[in-house]
């Protein structure tokens, strides 16, 4: 009987964890008005973003206490004395499970970050986000176009 329940595992919770949804629109004026910097990363084998660079950038090291908020396709993360994530000792942020399946990414896959100094937040986008933004870009641009020529 001993042997069963040292080999029986554990109960795990049933509760999702959940990520507070936002909305991020209020970024277009932090991106408009403040410095940022942009970098495509890759997500490693275990979920993680390592791009030192960018977060010494925010100010950021490791252990410090981290948020993250869903926004869409996409999830913000921000200094918070409360929050459960924080950059490990080489400087690599590790995404949550439910975060990478909110923001439809994997390990392996390229994600462009903006981090904006001046909140301390850094934006993780997937690369469709990215696709759409030029997309939405060029056929502006072509309206603008044809709007001057006619």
């Amino acid at each position: 009987m001993r042997i069963v329940q040292a080999l029986t595992l554990p109960e795990v919770p049933t509760a999702k964890t959940r990520i507070p949804r936002v909305d991020l629109g209020d970024l277009r004026v932090a991106l408009g008005t403040g410095s940022q910097r942009f970098a495509i990363s890759l997500i490693d084998p275990s979920g993680r973003l390592a791009q030192s660079a960018l977060f010494r950038y925010l100010g950021w090291a490791p252990g410090e206490p981290l948020s993250s908020l869903l926004g869409g396709s996409c999830v913000q993360f921000v200094r918070d004395q409360a929050g459960p994530l924080s950059l490990d000792p080489r400087m690599r942020l590790p995404l949550p499970a439910t975060t990478l399946r909110q923001c439809r990414v994997a390990a392996g896959d390229r994600v462009l970050m903006i981090a904006i100094a001046d909140y301390s937040s850094l934006v993780v986008h997937p690369m469709a986000n990215l696709a759409h933004m030029v997309r939405t870009f060029h056929a502006d641009l072509a309206i603008s176009r044809r709007s001057r020529t006619q």
